[in-house]
């Protein structure tokens, strides 16, 4: 099996990310790790040895076009949802189409994706193996996908 790239998406500058990106690179030292970003967030990823790339380069799309004329917030007002000046919430669907486009336009059809507060401590490529039949593991007691991407 071809070794997987890691990818992370993230805007905004968060101080864990020297942490994740840190651990990452010490526990993969084989792998490509991707950092989907922005401006405030290039500059730990390169020092940490993670590609960067700009989430905005990849936000194209009727799908996303549809979803951004689509997507209203409904929660009550104790619920904040605002990170980085930015609404969070809708970030965390919006980074898929964004994270679709990526692969496409680099043809990456198995992948790992974590979300960018995730440590991760153990080499990655010697458990792709178990997961070469599937289309993805999930976590949270399976209400989200994470992990391993089997297909794109």
């Amino acid at each position: 099996m071809k070794n997987l790239p890691i990818i992370f998406c993230h805007y905004g500058f968060s101080k864990y990310l020297p942490y994740v990106f840190d651990c990452a690179k010490i526990s993969n030292p084989n792998k490509e790790i991707i950092l989907l970003g922005d401006e405030s967030n290039k500059e730990v990823a390169l020092r940490y040895g993670v590609k960067h790339f700009n989430l905005t380069d990849f936000a194209y799309g009727n799908e996303l076009k549809t979803f951004d004329n689509t997507y209203r917030l409904i929660t009550s007002q104790a619920f904040d949802s605002y990170k980085h000046g930015e609404d969070w919430n809708k970030f965390v669907f919006r980074k898929w189409f964004i994270l679709y486009n990526f692969l496409v336009k680099h043809e990456i059809e198995k992948f790992w994706h974590f979300d960018s507060d995730n440590m991760i401590f153990k080499d990655l490529a010697l458990v792709e193996h178990r997961y070469a039949d599937i289309d993805f593991t999930e976590q949270s007691n399976g209400n989200c996908i994470k992990g391993y991407f089997g297909n794109l």
